[in-house]
């Protein structure tokens, strides 16, 4: 089965959009950018426009270049007065100090789970939320009365969006988890007793049918450019093998971002107090 990813995030949109209205002022989020490249680009006019469908102001922060880090964390800590949600679209610029940001990033206004506090606290289970990609999976995952649990699941990649949230989020539902890099010799050897995998790497067609099972699961959130399209590190051929297959584009994206609008939504009722 190939996950229409465009469905179900129409689905949380028309949820979310109820909820939005009745807040008032009307929700609003940041979205800092360091770098624009096409994936960033596209990104960012994804966000937007599924903000814009559900209710949710989105102001773009385009930063200089060379712009030093104590300035960007500034902004961001200005901006999380104004704003319900912050978000740091990643790469950053390489003037930027990653570690930096990621360790003053408000936990209350977190909505991609960036920042170092917010990341702990998922570790430990103590995070109301859920960083957007490990969400998105474990939406499909739940419409399809299917879990990670008792499963040998292998993650392909170990980024901080992808890889290594997927991994801990698979371990913490009792997962048998293997995680594989780009310096493992051959990853075909541990993706063919995958009975899910999950994938982070951004190495346009990476997983072919040949490195899979019948029957295997394939969550595609890896995403880049090629020939000046969004691709995914699976080939659209293992559809044909598996038995639940995200797309690139298409699949796991449009679920995440609204992730990220749910998160907004959610860490805004937590701030007012209210019952999440």
């Amino acid at each position: 089965m190939i996950v229409d990813g465009k469905a179900i995030a129409r689905e949380l949109h028309q949820s979310l959009s109820r909820e939005a209205s009745l807040m008032k002022p009307q929700p609003s989020l940041a979205v800092f950018i360091s770098q624009s490249t096409f994936e960033v680009k596209k990104f960012v006019d994804i966000k937007i426009r599924a903000a814009e469908e559900v209710g949710i102001t989105v102001d773009v922060i385009q930063s200089p270049y060379r712009q030093k880090t104590e300035a960007f964390v500034h902004a961001l800590l200005e901006a999380a007065r104004t704003h319900d949600g912050l978000l740091v679209q990643l790469p950053l610029a390489p003037s930027l100090d990653a570690n930096t940001i990621r360790q003053v990033m408000p936990i209350t206004h977190d909505v991609d789970v960036y920042g170092l506090t917010a990341f702990q606290q998922f570790k430990e289970k103590r995070l109301p939320i859920f960083p957007p990609v490990v969400a998105a999976i474990s939406e499909i995952l739940y419409r399809q009365h299917s879990a990670p649990a008792g499963k040998k699941v292998v993650i392909v990649g170990d980024g901080q969006l992808v890889g290594t949230p997927s991994a801990i989020w698979a371990t913490h539902m009792g997962a048998e988890v293997t995680t594989v890099t780009r310096d493992t010799p051959d990853i075909a050897v541990a993706t063919r007793e995958a009975d899910m995998i999950i994938l982070g790497a951004g190495s346009p067609g990476l997983l072919t049918p040949d490195m899979i099972k019948e029957g295997a699961i394939v969550m595609d959130a890896g995403t880049s450019e090629s020939e000046g399209k969004l691709a995914g590190d699976a080939d659209p051929a293992c559809a044909e093998k598996a038995s639940l297959f995200t797309p690139v584009p298409g699949g796991i994206g449009p679920i995440a971002v609204a992730k990220v609008l749910e998160n907004l939504l959610t860490l805004r009722r937590i701030r007012a107090g209210e019952h999440v």
